[in-house]
């Protein structure tokens, strides 16, 4: 080899493998290393083997070494590297080996300091006597031929003229300069999408895909370099790739440009470092590209890498599958993969995605947000479903296995955990208006809305009122009544008004055990506390029961309720319609306590109007003939509750008939649910629900109530 060219080259070796048996092939070696590209020559016969007319057999333990196979991690189903060089797969010692072999003196002898890289291009000797099968001449005729022994028949068919050049079945590239090296290195941290060091590979496989996916950076990096020693690397090392694959980095770039894409330049869609979409049953997600991994047929592997969150951000390694959406190679539409590069995604899909990250950012700490994945709903008035998202909160309340059995009936209690798909998820539209469309007299509402406003603001927070301190905090307000008076949607609309989440007890998830309600209360109170919750104690009823000599589990469970009251410090709400029977030690524990009458027939007039501006937006709905009709709607006795139930069924009615919503719904409706409450009646001797609960010394008479 001439050692006298002193400038950077690419040092290409062809290597000529012969893995054939039979007659023909017999006597061939079974690997041998050219200069030059080799061929068949005028006058060889089917015995000879494919060579060049240069040798470079003395190279051989070096190309070995070079060239070995890497020791890789253990992977089935007959996937091989398609992309060599992570540090993930590489042996480091390996690499040290490589390092200490290229500053061996003998290798130096061979490549010459000047080589900037070795390629090696492979070749089949049996392929190519296969390809060139019809050159072959017969120098004696056909009849002679049956009597010479066949292992001298394959020496009279002669080539008159030297055959083709061989076609490469394979080419591979070692990178022996450590300056190339490290400024390729250099280019890939810096163009790559990853927080953690890319590694570079020395060793590639043509077409040498590494170099095409950061060719545009390697080329803009190149114009700016002040070292001329590396610039000369570079411009040869550069020249060499792109001579060789020209016409292949053209085929693709041309596909690429009009977001297409074939099976033949499939692995140029996907480089390192890279963020793709990929998109499955209508979810799609961001990841980052490390590894490709190429799998004969249909299916084909990207280890790649994405953000998740526990508490704590950390990578979550995941092989992507790509579904090849075609049997042949015909090309498609990019984005008809359901993985792909998101350079290529529409702009709404990469809004969409951003939007995404933002929202996952912002939920990184403790979050309060509606949920609107779309579902069909006929509620008129129910808002979209709300989450509180707090990992620290999840942390303490789901300890690991070998803790939790010491603490199960806190986090078995309090199992709220739920899986949202991020892209459904959003800031809360506070329904500030709900409280002034509160049906309620004005008065108790002004004094609702000053308590609540003022116990919300920071300074009052701060201002002790008890002579011990932390003791007597709250705001524990009482709302009793009739049902459907509105005593639920009270606490709902000062949720709604303060801007906080509403956490809504029943005594049915309480228990009645006392120290498990202790433990319940005490945990419902902690995270209303934590999460600045008003907690709604729906039905209180077992709380506030006056205690009897008679009854020690019911005494029990008021006197804890008493006790975990007492250093509560955020808003308690107590709904009950059972108020006869209300222990009297609660009087000194509520700061204020509402009455809700039962509706009148003006209460019940503007609760219907109010349902009816609520739908105005809202398609096949007669709403000036609903409202005409408001007035002889309110003459039915029927409270808020039947109100809101009879908007729904009537709404279900019409669109089960496929007509407009009129008053004909509404007055069908309502006629079979009073059937019900005439039964009801007749049960309680012919008393109505008010009668009946003042008999049973649950409620006051009402006055003026069977005028309602």
């Amino acid at each position: 080899m001439d050692q006298s060219d002193e400038k950077p080259k690419v040092l290409l070796v062809h290597k000529v493998v012969c893995q054939r048996s039979g007659t023909n092939h017999s006597d061939h070696r079974r690997e041998r290393w050219f200069f030059d590209t080799p061929r068949l020559y005028s006058g060889d016969t089917k015995k000879s083997i494919l060579r060049g007319k240069t040798p470079a057999d003395e190279l051989r333990s070096y190309l070995h070494h070079l060239f070995r196979p890497h020791r890789k991690r253990k992977s089935g189903n007959n996937k091989k590297y398609y992309y060599e060089g992570d540090g993930d797969y590489d042996d480091d010692d390996d690499d040290d080996d490589d390092d200490n072999h290229s500053d061996n003196d003998e290798v130096r002898d061979f490549v010459g300091e000047f080589v900037v890289a070795v390629v090696e291009r492979l070749y089949d000797c049996g392929m190519y006597h296969e390809s060139v099968e019809e050159q072959f001449e017969l120098i004696e005729p056909q009849t002679a031929i049956q009597r010479i022994p066949r292992t001298i028949r394959p020496h009279l068919f002669v080539l008159k003229a030297d055959g083709p050049e061989a076609s490469i079945a394979h080419e591979r590239m070692h990178i022996s300069n450590s300056n190339l090296l490290n400024f390729l290195q250099e280019v890939v941290v810096s163009d790559a999408y990853t927080f953690v060091k890319p590694i570079f590979p020395k060793r590639l496989s043509a077409p040498y895909l590494p170099i095409y996916y950061f060719l545009d950076a390697i080329q803009y990096r190149m114009e700016d370099l002040d070292n001329e020693n590396l610039q000369a690397q570079l411009a040869a090392f550069m020249q060499f790739v792109l001579d060789a694959n020209r016409v292949d980095y053209a085929e693709a770039n041309d596909l690429l440009s009009r977001g297409r894409i074939n099976r033949k330049h499939f692995w140029k869609l996907f480089g390192p470092y890279q963020i793709v979409v990929s998109e499955e049953r209508d979810n799609a997600q961001g990841f980052i590209t490390g590894t490709l991994i190429e799998n004969p047929g249909d299916v084909y592997y990207v280890d790649s890498w994405s953000w998740s969150f526990n508490g704590n951000f950390k990578r979550t390694v995941t092989t992507l599958e790509i579904s090849w959406p075609k049997e042949d190679d015909y090309e498609i539409n990019i984005t008809d993969l359901n993985t792909y590069p998101l350079k290529f995604a529409t702009p709404e899909m990469k809004y969409r995605l951003k939007k995404r990250g933002e929202r996952v950012w912002a939920c990184r700490h403790q979050a309060y947000v509606s949920y609107h994945a779309p579902s069909p709903s006929f509620d008129v008035q129910m808002a979209q479903p709300r989450f509180m998202i707090d990992m620290t909160m999840y942390n303490q309340l789901h300890a690991d296995p070998m803790t939790a059995q010491e603490d199960s009936d806190k986090s078995d209690m309090l199992d709220l955990e739920s899986t949202l798909k991020v892209e459904y998820i959003d800031d809360i539209d506070w329904q500030l208006e709900a409280f002034d469309r509160l049906v309620l007299d004005h008065n108790k509402k002004e004094i609702i809305q000053a308590l609540v406003s003022v116990h919300v603001s920071t300074a009052v927070l701060k201002e002790p009122h008890d002579i011990i301190q932390g003791k007597g905090n709250a705001l524990i307000m009482l709302l009793h009544g009739s049902p459907g008076t509105g005593k639920t949607l009270t606490a709902e609309s000062i949720a709604e008004l303060t801007r906080k989440p509403l956490y809504r007890v029943t005594c049915g998830d309480v228990g009645i055990e006392p120290e498990a309600v202790e433990k319940y209360l005490n945990s419902v109170l902690y995270i209303g506390t934590a999460w600045g919750c008003v907690v709604l104690l729906d039905e209180a009823d077992i709380f506030l029961e006056e205690r009897t000599q008679a009854d020690l589990q019911r005494n029990a469970l008021v006197s804890v309720f008493l006790r975990v009251l007492e250093y509560y410090n955020g808003i308690l709400i107590l709904t009950t319609n059972r108020v006869g029977i209300f222990d009297e030690a609660f009087k000194s524990r509520i700061q204020l306590a509402i009455h809700y009458p039962p509706l009148d027939r003006e209460s019940r007039l503007e609760i219907w109007l109010n349902f009816f501006n609520a739908m105005r937006e809202e398609d096949n709905i007669d709403i000036n003939g609903l409202k005409r009709k408001a007035d002889r709607l309110a003459h039915y006795r029927i409270n808020g509750r039947q109100i809101r139930n009879t908007v729904k069924s009537a709404k279900q009615l019409a669109y089960y008939k496929r007509e407009q919503l009129a008053y004909s719904h509404f007055d069908r409706i309502i006629r079979i649910a009073n059937e019900f409450d005439r039964y009801i009646e007749k049960t309680h001797g012919g008393n109505t629900d008010e009668e009946w609960a003042r008999d049973s010394h649950t409620r006051a008479e009402e006055p003026g109530s069977p005028e309602n």
